[in-house]
């Protein structure tokens, strides 16, 4: 098996935040990939209740509007957030490549998780219970991201 594309991770990553937003009966838009040489992905979640703050949101609002939000709702955020990382660790758990560490050093959704469980005061036990949730939705966010990769080339 070849070392993936970052384009392949990326793909696989944003997949991984369509399928958790299906699973949690979450609307979006649309999900896409950029090209080769910028592979950054993005999704457009909506849920047309005003409570609600989507993952893609300038942490500011996020953290401004956590506290507006009910518990659950913030676990949502929370499995929508690991949910990118959770499916490229699940598709290219070989390849540690590009850090394996990445969701920890760089990722924007690794900084709303932060804020979500300060707000809960919890310890973190989401990461595993979105890893559930995932492996039983993998031929769909594989099916996902093999068609944003067909797209791409």
């Amino acid at each position: 098996m070849k070392f993936p594309s970052r384009l392949e991770r990326t793909a696989y990553h944003e997949a991984g935040h369509a399928v958790m937003l299906l699973t949690l009966n979450q609307k979006f838009i649309f999900v896409s990939i950029g090209p080769e040489g910028n592979p950054k992905g993005s999704i457009d979640p909506r849920n047309f209740e005003e409570k609600w703050t989507s993952p893609r949101t300038e942490l500011g609002i996020l953290q401004t509007n956590l506290v507006k939000l009910p518990k659950g709702e913030i676990e949502k955020q929370i499995l929508i957030c690991y949910a990118g990382v959770v499916a490229e660790k699940l598709k290219f758990e070989d390849f540690q490549g590009e850090g394996e560490n990445r969701l920890l050093d760089m990722d924007s959704d690794y900084r709303s998780i932060k804020l979500c469980l300060k707000e809960l005061n919890e310890k973190d036990t989401y990461f595993e219970k979105c890893k559930e949730l995932l492996i039983a939705n993998q031929s769909i966010i594989d099916t996902i991201a093999l068609t944003l990769l067909e797209k791409k080339h």
